[in-house]
């Protein structure tokens, strides 16, 4: 599911994941759809209702985008109709 367009010159800061149901036995990846960890490894999603996973940015992807791109958010398995899952992406342009 796509999440954020970034601009030229953007550096992904870090991005929050929340959901209403349990999904820690989904993990997550984010990035774009040429390199879908481009911005985060894999991890299990939140266990709990309410719950929250921080990805701090990748060491390897400081460096600003040097065109615009569509990040998206991975799972590795369906995600149940009930619920909800909203995600925050914190972006700054250098």
């Amino acid at each position: 599911m796509k999440i954020a367009r970034l601009g030229p010159g953007c550096v992904v800061k870090e991005t929050l994941i929340e959901a209403s149901a349990d999904l820690s036995a989904v993990n997550f990846t984010i990035g774009t759809e040429s390199e879908p960890a481009k911005y985060g490894a894999a991890i299990a999603g939140p266990a709990a209702n309410g719950a929250k996973i921080v990805y701090p940015p990748l060491a390897r992807k400081l460096d600003a985008n040097a065109r615009a791109e569509d990040v998206f958010l991975f799972p590795s398995a369906a995600i149940a109709g009930a619920g909800a899952v909203r995600t925050t992406l914190r972006a700054s342009h250098r």
